[in-house]
């Protein structure tokens, strides 16, 4: 006697009733959340949790849990046996809109490079804790030039009802976000310490150590941008080239900055030196309006086309500097051809 195997047949598709039907999940999987999102994650904090309703590209609900710490915003898959998984994370500085004024309780939450759909009745509270995070990362930003929002109308929220921070905390929490959006880690806490220091020191000088990295350069100079505290900067030894040319932007951005000074420039850097010296060319009337009046060189060595640049920069049209104060020691090419 023989035996055939018979395949079984195909499953039925589910309708979209069955595809959108909750799994209960007990309460206990939120705190298995939590320890994973520490535990992958072990510089956060959680300011705020709640289980949300993610609606994918196919339009199916699926449950999860939302967690807004410090510096990130994450999903995670709640799981009863299993070890609750990550599906989404991404820094809150990523974020680039909020629609929360869409029907039945859904909000999408806009990013660089993807789009986060869900809903929940406390879609509001979700909105408010997202700004919050954001404005407390970003002092002193005005967060409608940052993020596109389309909120419900009896939306209700403002900035001014955050504890207003020091200049420390403001600085070192945007450093430490920058830093963490371009790198996935802190910044060295060495650094951290060192410019900690220099908030209590009188002369408000921010003299950055040797040597820095490309991200370090980056996410401090970034900082910097909307800084009220610090009045000198004093750059050394600089050895990225795409660190300066963001100098740039923050002077045009800065308004408190007094004192410039740059010291021992390579001619590595002269390409990168040139553009800064271009792009304060082009921004001079920013600059005007700014309080840059100091600018220093301390053993750097100039180009033609740098010497042109800056004394086209600093010039005021009908002769004379736009700042103060041009200095310029122990370079290659005098003093006396930027003016």
């Amino acid at each position: 006697q023989s035996f055939r195997l018979v395949p079984r047949p195909p499953p039925l598709p589910l309708t979209m009733a069955q595809r959108n039907k909750t799994v209960i999940v007990p309460k206990s999987s939120d705190n298995k959340c939590v320890e994973r999102f520490l535990q992958i994650y072990p510089y956060e904090t959680v300011n705020f949790l709640a289980r949300i309703s993610k609606i994918n590209k196919r339009n199916v609900v699926q449950p999860r849990l939302l967690i807004i710490g410090k510096f990130n915003i994450c999903t995670l898959k709640l799981a009863v046996l299993k070890m609750p998984k990550v599906k989404r994370t991404s820094s809150l500085l990523d974020i680039e809109g909020i629609e929360a004024g869409l029907p039945n309780d859904e909000i999408k939450i806009g990013f660089k490079t993807f789009t986060i759909h869900l809903s929940s009745p406390i879609r509001s509270q979700i909105a408010s804790k997202i700004l919050e995070g954001i404005a407390t990362l970003l002092d002193n930003e005005p967060l409608h030039e940052r993020i596109r929002m389309s909120l419900p109308e009896n939306f209700s929220w403002s900035p001014l009802s955050l504890t207003r921070l020091s200049p420390q905390e403001s600085f070192l929490n945007r450093f430490q976000a920058l830093y963490l959006q371009k790198t996935g880690r802190l910044p060295d806490k060495e650094l951290q310490d060192w410019i900690g220091q220099t908030f209590n020191s009188e002369s408000k000088a921010l003299h950055l150590p040797f040597h820095l990295d490309r991200q370090h350069y980056l996410a401090i100079f970034e900082s910097l941008q909307r800084d009220t505290f610090f009045e000198e900067l004093c750059i050394s030894n600089c050895t990225r080239v795409d660190a300066l040319d963001q100098l740039s932007e923050t002077l045009s951005c800065n308004t408190h900055l007094t004192k410039l000074m740059l010291r021992k420039i390579s001619a590595t850097q002269l390409s990168a030196f040139e553009n800064l010296s271009h792009e304060l060319h082009l921004r001079s009337s920013i600059l005007t309006a700014q309080k840059l009046q100091s600018l220093v060189f301390v053993g750097c060595r100039f180009s033609p086309i740098i010497c042109r640049n800056l004394s086209e920069a600093f010039k005021r049209p009908n002769g004379g500097l736009r700042i103060k104060e041009l200095v310029v020691i122990d370079a290659a090419i005098p003093p006396t051809d930027f003016i």
